[in-house]
């Protein structure tokens, strides 16, 4: 995924990204994230999360959270497919610079040929 520079100081930035809940306002689908407790946001963390053509809830987790610096969450489809997104979060001057990846770390049901075009960690048989 490209990396892209938002006009914004490093921590306003930061956090806006880190609320898993927001994310629903600059996805790409159509998306709800909901905070189901007022518990802090810390590694191990989840969130039900859904889209308008989902048929269960997927389950978000933050994975990785150093403050001001890396932000990741993985996430777990009702199909048990899963990815892990993470962000880096660089201070470019009273801009940030955010570089994003997506990984899939599960694709069950999918074979190798499907899959050739989607680059994964998975290893396949």
């Amino acid at each position: 995924m490209p990396d892209f520079l938002v006009n914004a100081p490093l921590d306003t930035v930061f956090k806006a990204a880190s609320d898993l809940a927001r994310h629903a306002e600059w996805a790409q689908h159509d998306i709800k994230i909901e905070e189901t407790d007022d518990s802090r946001l810390a590694v191990g963390k989840t969130y039900p999360s859904a889209h308008s053509k989902a048929k269960a809830a997927d389950r978000l987790e933050v994975s990785t959270l150093v403050e001001n610096d890396r932000f990741g969450f993985a996430v777990t489809m009702a199909n048990d497919m899963s990815f892990v997104h993470t962000m880096k979060f660089v201070d470019q001057g009273g801009g940030t610079l955010v570089t994003r990846d997506v990984k899939r770390t599960n694709a069950p049901g999918f074979n190798k040929s499907y899959c050739r075009w989607w680059p994964s960690p998975v290893q396949w048989p």
